[in-house]
Order: C-alpha cells, then sequence, then structure tokens
C-alpha cells in the first residue's frame, strides 16, 4: 500500500512540477427583447476560474459560475432567477498561432437555481464550450469563451410553493448553439493571469 501512495504521490508530483496555473475568470452580460417589446430579459454573470496547463495540448481547471436572471413582462412583476454553479473541465489547446491560443473546454456541470416563491431547483449535465485567449504579457491574457456550445442536461424545478401546485417540472435537455440562437448570453470575456 506504501508503494502505490508513493508512486500516485510520485506521479501528481511529476505532473505539476513543470505546471503553469493560471487564475481569472469572465464576466458575462445579454439584454433581450422578445414578443414585441414586451418582454425583455436581462442577465449578469460572474465566472472566477482557476487551472493548471499539464503540457503543451491540455489542462484542466475549474468555473464557479454565479447568474441573475431577471424577466420583465409588461403589465405583471418582474421575475428575478438566480443561478449557482460549478464546472470542472478538461481543456484542449487546439491551435496556437504567436500570441492567439485557441482552445476547448469539455466538462461536467452542476447548478443551483433559486426564484422568489419557489424551491430551489437543481441541473447538472456536461458542456463545450470553444474560446479563444489574446496573451498581452508574458503573465496576463484576455479571454473570450462561448459557453456551453454544446450541452446535455438534466434539469429539476420544483413548482411555486402553493398548496396542492404539483410536483416538481423536470427536463432533459440537449443542445448545439448555432449562429441562428447564439445570443449575448451565450458569451463571456474576461482575463486570465498566468503564474
Amino acid at each position: 500500500m506504501k508503494k502505490i501512495l508513493l508512486m500516485a504521490a510520485f506521479a501528481v508530483a511529476s505532473l505539476t512540477a513543470n505546471a503553469q496555473y493560471y487564475v481569472g475568470g469572465t464576466l458575462g452580460f445579454s439584454n433581450d427583447k422578445t414578443n414585441n417589446g414586451n418582454t425583455k430579459v436581462t442577465s449578469y454573470t460572474v465566472m472566477p476560474e482557476f487551472g493548471t496547463v499539464l503540457n503543451d495540448k491540455f489542462g484542466v481547471g475549474v468555473v464557479l459560475g454565479a447568474t441573475s436572471e431577471t424577466t420583465k413582462v409588461t403589465g405583471r412583476d418582474d421575475v428575478t432567477l438566480t443561478k449557482w454553479g460549478i464546472n470542472p473541465y478538461l481543456r484542449y489547446q487546439a491551435l496556437e498561432i504567436g500570441k492567439v491560443n485557441v482552445f476547448v473546454d469539455g466538462g461536467v456541470y452542476f447548478e443551483s437555481r433559486t426564484q422568489k416563491n419557489y424551491k430551489a431547483g437543481i441541473g447538472l449535465g456536461l458542456n463545450v464550450a470553444p474560446g479563444i485567449a489574446y496573451k498581452l504579457t508574458d503573465n496576463i491574457s484576455i479571454v473570450a469563451k462561448a459557453n456551453n456550445l454544446l450541452n446535455f442536461g438534466y434539469k429539476k424545478d420544483p413548482i411555486a410553493d402553493i398548496p396542492n401546485a404539483g410536483d416538481a417540472d423536470t427536463h432533459v435537455n440537449a443542445g448545439l448553439n448555432t449562429l441562428n440562437n447564439f445570443t449575448a448570453a451565450n458569451l463571456s470575456f474576461g482575463f486570465y493571469y498566468n503564474f
């Protein structure tokens, strides 16, 4: 048993001895009007992130996320949905040209959603998010990501806390965001500090 633990510790140490670490994150904002301007959805997203580059092609990391989404419908009360999530991922460095790095993150996510007068809902699934980073200096890069370009997930949202309201609303979803349904809510911009 001691030999196995020693070998595992050696493997981890050798992987991280020359590893490059990064911290940073991205911000997202969208403001969409639908239904002839009668419905307005505004969302703000903050996603701190940290990870490590294992070699010239692969890295691992995790994104923590918080989103506030407010829906305003003419003649009705505003509805605000708050989401919290965690998204560990494996990063593939697809292309590097000079200071530009193109990558694809594939990971799993878990999220919790709350709304006034509702119990918390949950979601979990798999997602793919391509991105691009431009190295301003040896330590600082600016980043743009297309969040959840491809996803497969499960969501469970309890019905409002009203007696006899019924069971939870459950969804299994799979999606591919194409140019036809891609919106500002799918984009986020930020930076990385590499050390």
